[in-house]
This record gives structure tokens, C-alpha cells and sequence, in this order.
């Protein structure tokens, strides 16, 4: 099994199962007495588990990995479907999805000797065909191991309409958390002092080659109650992050900021917005003068039919681009 498919199998697997072990030793009395208690003191006796790379936390996780393999992973009938999955997984007849950027096709494809995977592309007429001819665009493990990190890829953005330039995402440990660089596609490296953004829960869209939208983590206030990016910013190429203006700002109780760009030939447009949770979004467009349509602005709100009305626009904040 890949390293990375190894991991998210142990992670879903030590989630679910540890969580019912637990809470099965429990008598029925003692886990209503647990749930009475957090009720009665306000307080979650594992927020200390929130620090997710503090040692306690860490060592917590070793413990209960250990307590789940050692019930769960070590039967024949585990090693059974382990090799199954493997199978499955590591099938190099397996259909590869692409994703067409320009006149190439992408995917992204992980087997016994790539568990990192690789970016790679190629042609319409050499994809039609029984066995493609695939061009690597980046060896991840090659990556990993120059580096000495343990990469995860996590998705590249092209720009277009040449679609050279591209932001790869790259999570230093699989988890929310990412790092931004610009990569071109052309010469096949990082590009020299080029967009650049340190591991953080982060979101990011191309304006154009020169200027990008950016939500990260700037600082206290900057994130919302769930952790993810709170402001957005226009950056533009050269300049530091922490100098890039701010465009718009989600409440702290959303779940995040939105800002993109619609790259689509004869409707290009910019959007900002907030999430407000998993299943509704606030999308207010901005004109061509790259002013804030806030007020009596144009308010595009995408939900689904049963989500209760949105807050009015007042309660989001946008700030004028210049």
C-alpha cells in the first residue's frame, strides 16, 4: 500500500474504531456522568487535543494508533483486504482522469514505485490510446527526499490562457496545511523568487501573471473560530505578503473567506465571498472597476433549496479595491 493511501487508511481506521473502543469501555452510567459534566463545567476536557503538534497531543495519537492496530490491524482477515486494497490501488490498468489545462491533458498518478505520486500530462491523441505516453511534470518522492520533507500533494492551479506558470500545493504532513510555490510548467522548476507562501491553512487564485488573491494566515484575527482564513488580499508579485491589500473580510463565526477569479474567455470575472458553513456560500461580484459591490451591490448567493435565508450582506465586510 502507497504511503500515502497507508496513511489515510490508518487515519479513517483509528478515527472511527478508537472512538467506539473508548467509548464502549464506558458503563452507560459513566459516559451519561461524562456528558453531564461537560454540560454542567462549559468546558471540552480534551481541548488540549486542539494543539494538534503539541507533545501531549502527539503522544495521545501514538498511544491510540497503537491500542487500534494492535485490536484491529493484526487478524488474517485484515491482512486480506490489506492486500486487496493494495491491489487495487497499485493497478496500473486503472483509468487515469486527466484534467484539460491548454492543449495538454493532467493527472496525477501514485503506484508501487511513485507512492508520492506525480504530476504528469499528456496529448488528446496519445491519451485516446490503449497505453499513453505520459510526461512527468514533477516526481514528488524525488522532491521529498531532496528536501527532506514529507510531502503530499494536494493540487496544482495553471494559469491561463498560456498556462506555463502554476501554483502547486504541497502539505508538508497530509493535513490542512499547505505550501504555495509557483512552478513553471514549461521549464519544469520552481520559479526563482516567484509567489511563494509558507504552510498554512491558505486559499489562492491567479488575478494574472503578476497578481494573485490570497487568504492565509497573517496573524492574530486572521483566521475564523474554525481555524481557516479570514481576510483576503490582492498581492502582487514582488511585494511582500504582509504589504498586500486587504480586499475583503469574513465574520469570525464563518467558516471561511472566499476570493477567486472566473478565468472563462469572454466572462472573466472576480468573486468574493464567505462560506458561511459546509453548505451555504455568500458570493458578492466585483465590477469591472474592481470595486466592491457591498450595499446595493450584486449579491450572488448559492445554496441549496432547504438552507434556511442568508444573513443580510451588511454582516460581511468589503473593502474598496484601488
Amino acid at each position: 500500500m502507497s504511503h500515502r493511501h497507508r496513511r489515510w487508511f490508518f487515519k479513517i481506521c483509528s478515527t472511527a474504531l478508537n472512538a467506539a473502543v473508548v467509548m464502549l469501555s464506558l458503563s452507560g452510567n459513566a459516559r451519561l456522568a461524562l456528558a453531564k459534566q461537560a454540560k454542567a463545567d462549559g468546558e471540552d476536557e480534551f481541548l488540549w487535543l486542539e494543539a494538534l503538534h503539541g507533545g501531549s497531543a502527539q503522544q495521545w495519537v501514538r498511544q491510540q494508533n497503537q491500542r487500534t492496530v494492535a485490536r484491529y490491524a493484526q487478524s488474517d482477515g485484515f491482512h486480506r483486504l490489506q492486500a486487496q486494497l493494495l491491489a487495487i490501488l497499485e493497478n496500473g490498468t486503472r483509468l487515469a482522469m486527466v484534467k484539460k489545462a491548454g492543449g495538454h491533458y493532467y493527472n496525477f498518478w501514485q503506484d508501487k514505485d511513485n507512492p508520492r505520486g506525480v504530476p504528469r500530462r499528456t496529448s488528446l491523441p496519445e491519451y485516446r490510446k490503449s497505453r499513453p505516453a505520459w510526461e512527468p511534470v514533477l516526481d514528488i518522492d524525488a522532491l521529498a527526499r531532496a528536501e527532506g520533507r514529507d510531502w503530499v500533494f494536494q493540487g496544482m492551479q495553471p494559469l491561463p490562457p498560456e498556462y506555463r506558470h502554476c501554483l502547486m500545493m504541497l502539505s508538508p504532513d497530509g493535513g490542512d496545511a499547505r505550501e504555495i510555490r509557483e512552478y513553471d510548467l514549461l521549464e519544469k522548476c520552481f520559479v526563482k523568487d516567484g509567489f511563494h507562501v509558507a504552510a498554512a491553512k491558505s486559499d489562492i487564485s491567479w488575478i494574472d501573471k503578476d497578481t494573485v488573491f490570497i487568504a492565509t494566515d497573517f496573524g492574530a484575527g486572521s483566521m475564523t473560530r474554525s481555524s481557516y482564513p479570514r481576510i483576503a488580499r490582492r498581492w502582487r508579485r514582488g511585494t511582500p505578503l504582509a504589504d498586500a491589500q486587504v480586499v475583503f473580510e469574513a465574520q469570525p463565526e464563518d467558516l471561511q473567506v472566499l476570493a477567486y477569479r472566473d478565468h472563462t474567455p469572454g466572462f472573466e470575472r472576480d468573486y468574493l465571498g464567505r462560506a458561511l458553513d459546509f453548505y451555504r456560500r455568500e458570493y458578492f461580484l466585483l465590477d469591472r472597476c474592481r470595486r466592491a459591490m457591498a450595499g446595493g451591490a450584486a449579491r450572488l448567493a448559492a445554496r441549496r433549496p432547504s438552507a434556511p435565508s442568508l444573513p443580510a450582506p451588511s454582516t460581511a465586510k468589503a473593502m474598496i479595491i484601488s
